[in-house]
């Protein structure tokens, strides 16, 4: 499922992709990959909701928690962090 999720990211079949990554997740809960084709789907695609879902799938799934300041200074998710989506998450962390 993360592998068809990758490749129909690749087709800009988000929709697709979105549904088989969260399949891969399903699956397989402790496959960190799955988790980061979700992330790749939302920044792909430029939904601020799906990379986010993505990311805090991860947090939850792996006990981690991400800087939510560095995230958005990184190049790759810019446009994410920008969204009304990311806000609600930043603010939500204060």
């Amino acid at each position: 499922a993360n592998l068809r999720g990758l490749l129909l990211v690749s087709a800009k079949r988000f929709d697709e992709a979105n549904k088989a990554c969260r399949r891969g997740m399903e699956i397989e809960s402790d496959h960190k990959p799955a988790y980061w084709c979700l992330v790749n789907v939302g920044v792909a695609s430029r939904s601020g909701k799906i990379a986010i879902d993505g990311l805090k799938a991860y947090e939850r799934a792996f006990a981690v928690e991400f800087n939510l300041d560095e995230l958005a200074a990184l190049a790759e998710y810019k446009q994410i962090a920008a969204t009304p989506e990311f806000a609600a998450w930043r603010k939500s962390r204060r």
